[in-house]
């Protein structure tokens, strides 16, 4: 997995190097709005359309597949 400043994660299969999925952040929640820091965790939803990131000031992200996004 990649991500970027634009807001997107990229899974990719590394044998073909072809895009399995794509993910645009779809919101950042966090208890202060100037909070940032480096990603600590991050966990699949269950159906693998969302991929969350926490991070060790309290801040997560969610990213969701585009066709659960729009």
């Amino acid at each position: 997995m990649t991500g970027s400043d634009l807001g997107y994660l990229i899974l990719w299969n590394l044998h073909t190097k072809q895009i399995i999925k794509q993910f645009k952040q779809y919101g950042v929640y966090s208890v202060d709005a100037n909070m940032t820091d480096n990603p600590l965790h991050g966990n699949w939803s269950p159906d693998g359309l969302t991929f969350i990131v926490g991070n060790s000031l309290g801040t997560i992200t969610l990213y969701a597949h585009e066709d659960v996004a729009h």
